[in-house]
């Protein structure tokens, strides 16, 4: 049994062949039809008022624009134009309960600007978007760091990844599955599919035990693969808007959000392969305040292959940001560091020491480079010679 992010109560076999994230956006909308009259005026009312629709409209937007792309452009031709008329249309349809028909579709002149305004509305609202909108958002801009084919969005993709995921989870470490194959991964989770996928009545729910042992084992899961951790968030999005108001809201809302931190850090470890420099150095920068014993250990594999200053004085600017404590950092990112101090062309030597003497809290106008050096050797695990 699966979620068919098309139609609802189809069945293809695995988490979703039709992979669709507005899916999170038409259920939750759903989920407040069904309220009383006076909740739904509510809601359409604190939607309206506090500026929501215009979110929702952003991340609508990101997520059309790289659907059906134009092969030579890699950008939709055509979106569903949505302004603020058709937003209130929206939310007053919605209060009635009343399917509104996409409007009509306009073309996108400048796609690169029409993304770049999208980006910076969710960068706005970011710091206080409530769950269901932040983890569609998650969704499409983490998608936005590999289709861009302009790549000039990338870094600002990776931007907005950071300001998304910072305040929803604290002291992330990432971990991955054994099981990352989705069927196995559809079969231990299939109570939870199916309530999601079943009437809004309950009363005769008799499966109570057996979708809070999925619950439990979604929980658990820590894809590998992109495509995974996507599908994962989606049904996490759908589960915690389905679970409002019970017993299991907090666990949902607990686990779906380490998830949507796991797909920022998948993501901004496959753009730490990007050509461009700073989509690189935007990815080194999630990475190290999201996990940064992770992120060293993975970043330091890489460093010396990094020949651009932009990428390495971004990472070092990073490190002092991060906190990290410098015993927790990878030796081998540690011993490139050194080797940049050294070795290094002067703007990213300067960088390097200035860095390594604010982790080991020292001045760094006022320590030698022989001082320096014999602190940075003293921490546990390495050698700068190797």
């Amino acid at each position: 049994m699966s979620i068919d992010y098309e139609r609802r109560g189809q069945r293809s076999g695995t988490l979703g062949r039709g992979f669709d994230s507005r899916r999170l956006h038409q259920y939750h909308r759903g989920m407040i039809t069904a309220r009383p009259v006076i909740c739904r005026w509510l809601c359409a009312c604190s939607t309206l008022l506090g500026g929501c629709a215009a979110v929702d409209r952003a991340i609508l937007g990101l997520e059309e624009i790289h659907r059906d792309p134009d092969p030579t452009t890699g950008y939709a031709p055509a979106v569903p134009w949505r302004n603020s008329w058709w937003g209130i249309r929206f939310e007053v349809a919605h209060l009635l309960g009343i399917d509104l028909s996409e409007p009509k579709a306009r073309a996108v002149q400048d796609p690169i600007q029409y993304c770049i305004d999208r980006l910076e509305k969710l960068q706005e609202a970011a710091p206080d978007l409530e769950d269901h909108r932040r983890l569609r958002a998650v969704i499409a801009v983490a998608a936005m760091t590999r289709m861009d084919r302009s790549r000039i969005l990338r870094s600002e993709a990776l931007r907005l990844l950071e300001a998304l995921s910072l305040p929803i989870v604290h002291d992330f470490r990432l971990e991955t599955s054994t099981v990352d194959d989705e069927a196995k991964v559809t079969a231990q989770i299939e109570p939870l599919l199916a309530w999601v996928e079943g009437p809004t009545d309950e009363s005769g729910n008799d499966d109570v035990a057996r979708i809070e042992i999925a619950i439990a084992r979604f929980s658990e899961l820590r894809p590998e693969s992109i495509a995974l951790a996507e599908k994962l968030l989606t049904v996490g999005g759908l589960a915690l808007a389905r679970s409002e108001g019970s017993a299991w809201q907090k666990p949902l809302q607990t686990a779906t959000r380490r998830h949507a931190v796991q797909l920022a850090f998948l993501s901004g470890l496959e753009a730490l392969n990007d050509p461009v420099p700073a989509v690189r150095a935007r990815a080194g920068r999630l990475l190290l305040l999201l996990d940064p014993a992770e992120a060293s250990r993975r970043i330091g594999r890489m460093y010396g292959g990094f020949e651009d200053g932009v990428t390495k004085v971004a990472l070092l600017l990073t490190l002092q940001e991060s906190k990290v404590a410098p015993a927790d950092l990878d030796p081998t990112f540690r011993r490139g560091m050194w080797n940049d101090v050294e070795n290094g062309e002067a703007a990213v030597s300067a960088w390097a020491r200035w860095s390594l003497a604010r982790l080991l809290g020292v001045d760094p106008r006022t320590i030698t480079r022989d001082e320096l050096r014999s602190r940075w050797e003293s921490l546990p695990g390495w050698s700068a010679e190797g």
